[in-house]
């Protein structure tokens, strides 16, 4: 126990090489560690060290951290809600599509939001299907449609066709990819 709360000590230290190691010992530690990096995250004083809990807890992948990601989708800073998107991403947690759902609405969110249609894509639950349509309609950059339209297409939804054939002409190329794509994933436009 006093070794493991020397090695969060460290990871929330100055020093990067020894911030590094302290990371890499801990997610070799594994799930045991993360009650302790939960913990650790009640008491930290700034968004450096959420962070670097929200790496080391990311890199885990213990399902066990997802209602921290859930709280963290409501920080202040966007690069800790996208972490936390990116988190629940990989975990495919459906408890947080509620949470993602409402994020994804705030228009003013400009610096997330892509991460978090990305997040409801991957985690693909029903619900998230119609309020990725109106995301892509209303995305004011290339960046927010290539993840609304990468995000239905995870979905697997073909009719999500007739909303993305739309962008087919788009002035980004990376948007005319992504409908490329989409649209060789997903097939035909539905009858």
């Amino acid at each position: 126990m006093k070794d493991n709360a020397a090695l969060i000590q460290t990871l929330l230290g100055f020093d990067q090489a020894q911030y590094l190691q302290a990371r890499e010992a801990l997610v070799a530690l594994g799930p045991s560690i993360v009650p302790e990096l939960l913990r650790a995250a009640e008491t930290v004083t700034d968004d450096r060290e959420l962070w670097r809990i929200l790496v080391t807890l990311g890199q885990i992948g213990s399902p066990e951290a997802t209602p921290l990601m859930i709280e963290c989708l409501n920080s202040s800073t966007s690069a800790i809600r996208a972490l936390a998107a990116q988190f629940l991403a990989s975990t495919r947690d459906i408890q947080a599509v509620d949470s993602l759902i409402e994020l994804l609405a705030k228009p003013e969110d400009t610096n997330s939001l892509s991460w978090i249609a990305d997040a409801l894509g991957t985690i693909g639950d029903e619900r998230a299907y119609g309020p990725l349509i109106t995301f892509l309609h209303r995305a004011k950059s290339n960046v927010d449609r290539c993840a609304a339209i990468r995000a239905l297409t995870l979905m697997h939804r073909p009719e999500a066709i007739q909303h993305v054939r739309y962008y087919a002409d788009d002035p980004d190329r990376h948007v005319r990819d992504r409908v490329q794509e989409a649209m060789s994933r997903l097939g035909p436009i539905p009858a």
